[in-house]
């Protein structure tokens, strides 16, 4: 409040401006929720009287895997850098045009991987059914919407993303 510098924060950012298509990424949006699809979510859950929560990744693009390789200069100021070396980048960065797509790539596979199922009539919408409980998970971009009957499931999921994303 009085002008001093509380601290110092900085994000890499990749110059994704230089990416190729076709050489560098394939696909650069993510799908996300259709607007029925969320219409009906909120119908569900006035009409069944379901708990909803909700869930923002922090820095989400940052998850994902990369399954090209992208080569990136290193920033101008880093240490020990030798002249015409540049950095492997091995997970996204912000600003590279495919990152959400890597995201979204992650977080769907382990979703799988929990026994979710994702829709073909919508590739952002996920339910988790067992004997006892039916959970279901709408994802835009790093915002995930889980909705269902037990509480308790929706919060174990939520732990399950959170450990291991």
């Amino acid at each position: 409040m009085d002008g001093t510098i509380e601290r110092y924060k900085a994000c890499l950012v990749v110059k994704g401006f230089t990416q190729l298509e076709g050489i560098d990424y394939l696909d650069i949006f993510p799908p996300v929720a259709k607007h029925t699809t969320i219409r009906l979510i909120l119908a569900l859950v006035a009409d069944k009287n379901l708990h909803l929560h909700q869930l923002d990744i922090d820095n989400a693009f940052l998850h994902g895997v990369l399954n090209e390789e992208v080569y990136m200069i290193p920033p101008p100021r880093l240490k020990d850098i030798k002249h015409n070396q540049v950095c492997k980048l091995t997970k996204s960065l912000y600003g590279l045009k495919h990152a959400s797509c890597q995201w979204f790539a992650k977080l769907s596979s382990f979703l799988i991987s929990i026994n979710c199922i994702q829709f073909q009539s919508d590739h952002s919408l996920f339910v988790k059914k067992t004997h006892t409980t039916f959970t279901t998970l709408v994802i835009y971009v790093d915002d995930i919407v889980l909705l269902g009957y037990s509480l308790k499931e929706i919060e174990n999921i939520k732990c399950q993303i959170l450990s291991r994303i």
